[in-house]
This record gives C-alpha cells, sequence and structure tokens, in this order.
C-alpha cells in the first residue's frame, strides 16, 4: 500500500501457470481468460544463456549501454507495442519474455520458464501476472489480454505512459488518476544462477518523469 495526498494504493494481481510438455504444446495448470498463439517455432534454451557473474545477481545484456525509451505514443499503440518484445535470462537457460503490451503473442513468453536438466523442454511455471490496483476509488486493469477473436479484456497497455530497457531489464511505467494521479513504476529481472523472477513495483512522484523521447 503506498500512500499519496491521504489516498491508499494497493496492488493485487491474478496468476496464470503453464507446463510446457513439448514443441507446440501446452497444458495449464490454472485457469487462463486468454488464448494463447504460437507465431513462431520453438526458443532454444541454450541461446538464452547471457553473462556470467556471482549467484543471486542480475547480469545486462551485453552490448547494450544506453537505454531503449518508447513514449506513451508509442505505448497506447497497440500495433506498435504487441510486435515489440523483451526478454531476460538467468544463464541457466531459464528466461523471463513477454510483449510490452504484456499480451502473449508467443507460446515461449512468460514471467517463469525453466530448464531443468532432466527435462526435455522448457517448463513454464508462470506464464503472466495481470495486475490490479486500486486507487482513489477505482480499480485499474494493467494487463492486457487477446482472445482469438481479436477482442481485449482487459485492455491496460492504455495506462501505460513509458517503458524501457536499462542494461536490457525491462521497466514499465503507468499513469493512474490523469494529470493528478500517480505513476507506477514496475520492474522485472532475473538473479545470476538463479531460477527466480523478480518483479518490484513502487509509486513514482509525477514531477520526476519529463517527457520521454523514443530512443
Amino acid at each position: 500500500h503506498c500512500g499519496k495526498k491521504g489516498e491508499n494504493l494497493s496492488v493485487s494481481g491474478r496468476c496464470c501457470g503453464t507446463l510446457i510438455e513439448g514443441p507446440g504444446e501446452r497444458k495449464h495448470t490454472t485457469r487462463s481468460a486468454f488464448q494463447y498463439f504460437d507465431r513462431c517455432s520453438r526458443v532454444d534454451a541454450d541461446q538464452l544463456m547471457i553473462g556470467r557473474g556471482k549467484a543471486g545477481q542480475a547480469q545486462p545484456l551485453r552490448g547494450i549501454t544506453m537505454p531503449i525509451t518508447l513514449n506513451r505514443t508509442t505505448c497506447c499503440d497497440l500495433k506498435e507495442t504487441i510486435s515489440r518484445e523483451w526478454l531476460i535470462s538467468n544463464g541457466l537457460g531459464g528466461y523471463a519474455s513477454g510483449t510490452v503490451t504484456g499480451v502473449l503473442t508467443r507460446m515461449q513468453h512468460g514471467l517463469l520458464v525453466v530448464s531443468p536438466r532432466d527435462a526435455a523442454a522448457p517448463q513454464l511455471l508462470l506464464a503472466k501476472i495481470d495486475e490490479e490496483v486500486a486507487f482513489d476509488q477505482r480499480t485499474y486493469y494493467l494487463g492486457t489480454n487477446e482472445y482469438r477473436e481479436g477482442a481485449l479484456n482487459p485492455s491496460g497497455f492504455v495506462h501505460l505512459e513509458t517503458f524501457r530497457l536499462e542494461e536490457g531489464f525491462p521497466i514499465f511505467t503507468y499513469r493512474l488518476g490523469g494529470i493528478d494521479g500517480v505513476m507506477l513504476e514496475k520492474r522485472i529481472w532475473m538473479p545470476h544462477g538463479q531460477n527466480t523472477t523478480y518483479i518490484q513495483y513502487h509509486v513514482v512522484p509525477t514531477t520526476a518523469l519529463e517527457p520521454a523521447n523514443e530512443t
């Protein structure tokens, strides 16, 4: 809970877990409110191993020296953001990946995918989290799901103010409550050498954010 001008802000989420049993096959372990789409070939987990460092430390992607930023104009354009993807890994063949909108457009997308040594295929332990934020007597839905017929529910990407990659790690900033509201920042990273995904939320003062230029 984060306080601002006498208001309380609380974040909750709905999780979806799925197990990959083989290329192109999924067995749902919890109910999901959206359809999965297989739009690419299977990801080779060995190609996702990046960097080396002490266990428990996140390692930045090699070769990335300046942040990549998308402003609100791009973030609110579904056609632009649904085709833009991010990916982080833990050096063990495990990874997290998704789109800027939050829609899972590939069979390989997920917040926690691991590659056990004794498994023939990667295991998707956590597909996504659809956050619900209660603020100023209103509930904001930050997740975005696409149904097979093309309908979106919810459409949380409309609250996305900026998206950026810093040293390869995705950072989402949502505007809640209009001009006089709050900015909620979400960071996602994986510590090196651990099959763990961390997601951190915190409120950013609106005065601290200047209009973002895309880079």
